[in-house]
């Protein structure tokens, strides 16, 4: 974690409004998306019908963290998960020989966790989740091969938890977080039925995941609330910054 100086305890150390604003309005932009009509695409009734008009999907999910500040916390992999709902609004006409190109609103949830230890005696937790909201192109190589990439934003919130393997006593800190996501990846969508949108599919995902930095303090875990304890600044411990290139897997619904 990057060492500053210790500050006096901030009269609002959680940004809740800036973040809540953020992620209210990607989730209400694409609770409207969600909710329009499918535009047609310029294609035949066999091109259209290649792309389900509502999808979910699930998956697992590892960060490789890649800021040094997270190293100090732990050298494993977050690993985790998430949904995501999707709803395709419009299809756009290619050249050449693909023919059109879909572009879907989604809105999506996924959280992760690692464990790690400090100096062989402190016993590190950090764990995330976020609520994303963004959109999604995807073309159909073939009818059951789709190229697809995505980008997203939203809010969420990450804490820590320090015990020392000696002692009952922990410190714990917690933040809300601006995050932007992105990633590219392979669909593969078999036809269950001549003619249906229904698929039952795979997916594999790598991406990027961008988080603002979390500043950690070393509040007491077992602390009471702050209007019925002494007023106290506490030590900085420093920042952790969750950013890591994504690798997700898993399958898909569409109909």
């Amino acid at each position: 974690m990057r060492a500053h100086p210790v500050p006096v305890r901030r009269p609002d150390r959680h940004p809740r409004h800036r973040v809540a604003v953020a992620a209210a309005a990607a989730v209400v932009a694409a609770a409207a998306l969600l909710a329009g009509p499918v535009a047609p695409a310029a294609a035949g009734p066999a091109t259209a019908a290649a792309v389900p008009a509502w999808s979910l999907h699930g998956w697992s999910a590892q960060r490789w963290l890649a800021d040094p500040s997270a190293a100090t916390l732990t050298t494993s992999t977050l690993d985790g998960g998430g949904l995501t709902v999707e709803r395709r609004i419009l299809g756009l006409p290619l050249p050449g020989p693909f023919p059109v190109l879909h572009v879907s609103a989604e809105l999506g949830f996924d959280g992760g966790s690692a464990d790690g230890t400090t100096f062989q005696q402190l016993d590190n937790h950090v764990a995330t989740w976020s609520l994303l909201a963004g959109a999604r192109a995807r073309l159909p190589v073939v009818s059951w091969l789709h190229v697809t990439a995505r980008a997203s934003v939203g809010g969420g919130r990450t804490s820590v938890r320090i015990a020392d393997q000696g002692m009952t006593t922990a410190i714990s800190d917690r933040a809300v977080t601006q995050v932007a996501s992105t990633g590219l990846g392979l669909s593969l969508l078999p036809v269950l039925k001549r003619g249906s949108r229904f698929r039952v599919g795979f997916e594999v995902e790598l991406g990027y995941q961008v988080t603002t930095a979390t500043s950690v303090h070393a509040y007491p875990e077992d602390r009471g609330p702050a209007e019925l304890t002494i007023p106290a600044s506490y030590a900085s411990l420093g920042d952790v910054d969750l950013d890591g290139w994504n690798l997700r897997i898993g399958g898909t619904v569409g109909f």
